[in-house]
């Protein structure tokens, strides 16, 4: 008995200590825990903040901002952050970017890109896409670097992401700007400064300024684009962009000897140097040297400066692989050492430079709407192409169980085959309500808002003073003319949505075809004579077809519009008739830019719609010519467009001459 409750004491101790034992072992685990958790929230803030630092130095104090990244990317690593990880590599990626080394920012862009895309972290692959796009700006291949702004331009205003927008529109404002496509650059310049805040986008602000004086610089307006640059110094200094103030010195000095003003340009280009060697980008300093090397051959006549100046921007732009810097250093090095009678030295740059030359015409310097069109277009056939794979196996399918069937599989399937057909052109319906859809809303958001978002930025720069009342004054012609773009695109969206929600209502009237043109070419005169184009209202007197009045006027007026908008200056513009059994056909003939035959097909199609700028840049929604099909088709008449690229058109409306609608 006693050795019975000895035992029973023992197994109670026992348990007592096995409790305490895996008390004390869950405290300090749990205790460990907390521990652990906390050190990986500090951690996951430093690592934030050391991206953070790295991205805002990386123009003003590279080395600090490779040495931050690079910490960044260790105790990402180590703590398995993998967010954290990938805005460090972005960060690394920018900085050797603004030294120009960027071979090697391109690899770490990849690299981000591609491990941000499989793990679903869009916007740092947004960021990527907009970093290879720097890099292959910089290289000449512009066709690569708008597509990749594109693509991340599409993932910023997918999330709303306001902050890479602004960034991608100035960006793709850039590249139209080294086309020398200025009003396209313009506009898309302009779209970004109505989005920047000039207190917290010093840096954005900065570049808005010096690219639109660059702008204005090729356009011949020396003296706004001199303002403008001295206004782009003084963001890039609140910046601290070492880059930014080499580039926008650099501008101004080689400006200030165009202006004839040496005394005051190379001071700037010498401070361009400066600020250039301080940022470690080679392509500025080769950009600063040559500027130098040419001024001091061509306007001071001293020789050797030259040489030792384009000398080194020659080696410079050797090893940064920049065509255009190898063939000018090459080229003028070449022109100095004939003069010097260095014939051995003047023909091995000679034969540099004519190398180089063929290399930059073989850049890609033609990138336009078509390639965007060709690539959406490539996207589509990949859609009809995967759903008509998926088509064919189902009738395959249909097919096997038909033949292996009985006469009552037979029935069902002919019950399912009609039932199939049913919803397949159900859903075509659907779909083109959608694609109509889509196709205003698209329209809306980005034809229609592209003016409101320029007068914004004219705005800005008049409260800014970047530019003055009188220069807002004498650009508010082509504002009007914008405006007035809108009221007839709005009035065509109008339009069309209201025949598509109640249907078209017809008032047929007889309509006297000469006095409706008239009308409607006084609305087009000063359009007219801005462009040098001769109206001939060849119309006789007392002819008459019959049609919805309100109908006529918006079909005619649409036609003529578009003659106006691809006729080039002095061209002209001929209305003409002639009448058959049963139609008054009235005849719009241009000697415009002409359609492209597989394209004619496209205009009336609301699956294909597509439009393109006229010949002075003026914009449209493509609606307008969807619009007369509709409209002219409910009142009983027909459409027919003859066109050949380059040789003009002839658009042909056929009225009823008198027949009951």
């Amino acid at each position: 008995m006693h050795k019975i409750k000895t035992k029973k004491k023992y197994y109670h101790l026992k348990t007592v200590l096995k409790t305490a034992c895996l008390f004390i072992i869950v405290f300090y685990a749990h205790n460990s825990y907390s521990q652990k958790l906390s050190l990986i929230k500090s951690d996951t803030t430093n690592i934030l903040d050391l991206a953070q630092r790295a991205y805002i130095l990386r123009y003003s104090d590279s080395d600090s901002s490779i040495i931050y990244a690079k910490q960044g990317i260790k105790l990402s690593l180590k703590t398995y952050y993998l967010k954290g990880y990938l805005l460090n590599m972005n960060s690394l990626s920018t900085a050797y970017y603004a030294i120009g080394e960027f071979d090697l920012s391109e690899k770490l862009c990849k690299k981000t890109q591609l491990i941000a895309k499989n793990s679903n972290f869009e916007i740092i692959e947004a960021m990527s896409l907009n970093n290879l796009a720097n890099i292959y700006l910089v290289r000449d291949d512009k066709t690569a670097a708008l597509n990749y702004y594109l693509d991340a331009l599409k993932i910023f205003e997918k999330h709303n992401y306001e902050e890479g927008e602004k960034k991608s529109l100035l960006n793709i404002g850039l590249i139209y700007k080294s086309l020398k496509l200025h009003q396209n650059a313009k506009d898309y310049l302009l779209k970004s400064i109505s989005l920047l805040n000039p207190e917290k986008d010093i840096d954005l602000v900065a570049s808005f300024l010096f690219n639109f004086a660059v702008i204005l610089r090729d356009e011949g307006n020396l003296a706004k684009s001199k303002e403008l640059f001295i206004l782009s110094l003084k963001y890039y200094r609140k910046a601290k962009s070492n880059l930014g103030l080499a580039l926008a010195m650099s501008n101004l000095g080689e400006l200030e000897i165009d202006l004839k003003n040496s005394e005051q340009g190379i001071p700037h280009i010498i401070n361009a140097l400066y600020y250039a060697n301080k940022s470690d980008n080679i392509w500025v300093i080769a950009r600063s040297h040559l500027a130098l090397g040419s001024y001091y051959f061509k306007s001071n006549n001293d020789q050797n400066k030259a040489i030792s100046h384009l000398s080194k921007a020659y080696q410079l732009a050797k090893k940064n692989n920049s065509f255009s810097y190898i063939f000018k250093s090459s080229d003028l090095l070449s022109e100095i050492y004939f003069k010097k009678k260095q014939t051995k030295e003047a023909y091995i740059f000679l034969r540099e430079a004519m190398d180089y030359k063929d290399s930059i015409w073989k850049s890609e310097e033609k990138i336009t709407v078509q390639n965007l069109q060709i690539r959406n277009d490539f996207e589509k056939n990949q859609e009809k192409l995967s759903l008509t794979e998926k088509d064919n196996k189902k009738n395959k399918l249909i097919r096997n169980i038909f033949i292996g069937g009985s006469f009552l599989l037979i029935i069902f399937l002919v019950s399912l085959y009609f039932l199939y057909n049913k919803v397949l052109n159900q859903k075509k319906e659907l779909q083109l309500v959608n694609a109509t859809k889509d196709k205003l809303f698209s329209i809306i958001s980005h034809e229609l808002r592209s003016p409101f978002h320029i007068l914004r930025g004219y705005l800005w720069m008049i409260s800014n003073k970047a530019i003055s009342l009188e220069q807002f004054q004498s650009a508010s012609g082509a504002l009007t003319k914008e405006v007035d773009n809108i009221f007839l695109a709005l009035e065509n969206l109008l339009n069309w949505a209201k025949a598509q929600m109640n249907g078209i209502i017809i008032k047929p009237v007889s309509v006297n075809v000469k006095e409706l043109i008239e009308d409607i070419l006084k609305i087009y005169t000063d359009l007219a004579k801005e462009k040098s184009i001769q109206l001939c209202n060849n119309i006789p007197e007392n002819l008459y077809f019959v049609c919805d009045r309100h109908h006529a006027d918006l079909i005619i007026r649409n036609c003529i519009n578009n003659a106006l908008k691809f006729t080039r200056e002095n061209g002209k513009i001929s209305i003409e008739s002639n009448i058959n059994q049963e139609f008054v056909n009235i005849t719009i003939i241009d000697n415009g830019t002409g359609i492209a035959k597989e394209k004619i097909s496209s205009l009336f199609s609301i699956e294909k719609h597509f439009s393109e700028q006229g010949t002075k840049g003026e914009k449209g929604t493509g609606l307008g010519l969807l619009l007369c099909k509709e409209f002219i088709t409910k009142n009983n008449g027909k459409i027919h467009i003859n066109s050949q690229l380059n040789q003009g058109t002839e658009l042909v409306l056929s009225f009823p001459i008198n027949q009951v609608l």
